[in-house]
């Protein structure tokens, strides 16, 4: 790892931040939620860019039960650290930071992934849109073309499907289910958490599904993406089987009667 970074991340004061503006009302209680699990190669690079983009003291690092170094890693930091002591899940992680982000009084909690596939230059792209919507969500939909070989293909398929699906249950249009660069409003936190039974991979998709029934509005804006420096700990097949289960189960409460209410 570049010594250079580390140096920058121990360093007393946090450099600038040249993306947020202290007026914008919504930076000024945005606080940042990041799950890791075994990151240890691409979170030093991914610390030092997240910190030109957003105050890291204003971020809650959530340490999955990783087996490798991404403690050691963590421990000089400016950020909130937890660590789980054995791998509960990406759900599970999510939860225990958007608890810490709204106790801490966050108005709007973003979490974005620490493999280094987010760029974390384009928060300000989801600060332009997020006070017209609940939920806005960080679309790949460049990388799914059929002739793009950035995404891989098993990806690009799983996606597609799960993105249909979700799109016909949520009655809005869903770019990308499977995307973790999520800003998301307090009050749709407040509502829906408490509804998510999932702790796994299912449980962003469980989110979405509750928020649209509770009539949250989803928005989408594009976003750029690297894949192929960090292994991902998706299971396309068991992952996609289990989206189904969950849509089947939400889709049945749709054919009762309990059809998920038009976005506010």
């Amino acid at each position: 790892m570049g010594e250079s970074i580390r140096l920058m991340l121990h360093s007393e004061s946090e450099p600038p931040i040249k993306s947020l503006k202290e007026s914008d009302a919504i930076a000024e209680s945005l606080f940042a939620v990041v799950p890791c699990y075994n990151v240890e190669n691409t979170l030093p690079f991914f610390l030092h860019r997240l910190s030109e983009q957003f105050p890291l003291k204003q971020t809650f690092f959530i340490n999955d039960g990783s087996t490798d170094k991404t403690a050691d890693v963590l421990k000089k930091k400016f950020a909130q650290v937890h660590h789980h002591e054995s791998n509960c899940g990406k759900g599970k992680s999510l939860k225990h930071g958007y608890g810490k982000a709204l106790q801490a009084g966050a108005t709007w909690v973003f979490t974005i992934d620490s493999d280094l596939q987010h760029s974390p230059s384009d928060i300000p792209k989801f600060l332009e849109v997020a006070s017209q919507h609940d939920i806005v969500i960080g679309s790949r939909r460049q990388a799914f073309c059929w002739s793009n070989p950035v995404m891989p293909l098993p990806r690009k398929i799983s996606n597609r499907i799960t993105s249909g699906i979700l799109s016909k249950l949520c009655d809005q249009p869903i770019l990308d289910s499977q995307c973790g660069f999520r800003f998301i409003k307090r009050d749709c936190l407040e509502r829906v958490l408490p509804k998510c039974r999932e702790n796994g991979f299912m449980f962003e998709t469980e989110f979405l599904l509750h928020a649209a029934n509770e009539g949250f509005s989803i928005s989408f804006v594009d976003i750029e993406v690297v894949y192929g420096t960090a292994k991902s700990h998706m299971r396309y097949v068991i992952d996609t089987l289990n989206f189904i289960k969950l849509a089947v189960r939400f889709g049945h409460k749709k054919l009762l009667g309990k059809s998920l209410r038009k976005p506010r």
